[in-house]
């Protein structure tokens, strides 16, 4: 089992080093941290990885700068829901993450924990399934939070 994350050198600053404090209290596996600029902040429960040594990421980048609106200026103003720059860094730290154990969790960085979680309830979390996230019957799905059995018979239809 093994925990995922990743943030900007400005999101380490802002909430990331708080997330990564709190995960080493109270959650039960290693975390890979994919990272732009290697955070200050060492616990043996930490491995990281450069974010912008994965290929098809940079060259996703590269194409992205040649797309307007791209970075979520939309009529001069910023909406993060449209900042592609930003967030296919996430999908790309989590589709590098899924071939490093059987069953991968996500963590977005601005993420704190409160209380220990048992490594029994993760793995509930996905036993018989090939995923698990955070269902909102009001509002849009929170993908803040993602589990990956990536054992599962259906897991690789779903990561097609």
């Amino acid at each position: 089992m093994l925990a995922v994350t990743s943030f900007s050198p400005k999101g380490y600053e802002q909430y990331g080093r708080k997330c990564l404090q709190s995960y080493v209290k109270h959650w039960p596996c290693k975390i890979v941290v994919w990272y732009e600029e290697k955070p200050d902040f060492e616990h043996e429960l930490i491995e990281y990885r450069n974010l912008l040594e994965l290929e098809n990421l940079t060259r996703f980048l590269e194409k992205l700068k040649s797309v307007s609106d791209s970075d979520g200026i939309i009529d001069g103003r910023y909406n993060y829901s449209f900042d592609a720059r930003k967030f296919c860094k996430k999908v790309f730290a989590q589709e590098a993450s899924l071939d490093l154990d059987d069953k991968v969790f996500w963590l977005d960085a601005d993420t704190v924990t409160y209380n220990d979680i048992p490594a029994d309830f993760l793995e509930g979390l996905v036993e018989g399934f090939p995923f698990a996230y955070l269902g909102r019957s009001k509002s849009y799905t929170e993908t803040g939070f993602l589990g990956f059995n990536v054992r599962h018979k259906d897991f690789p239809a779903f990561r097609e």
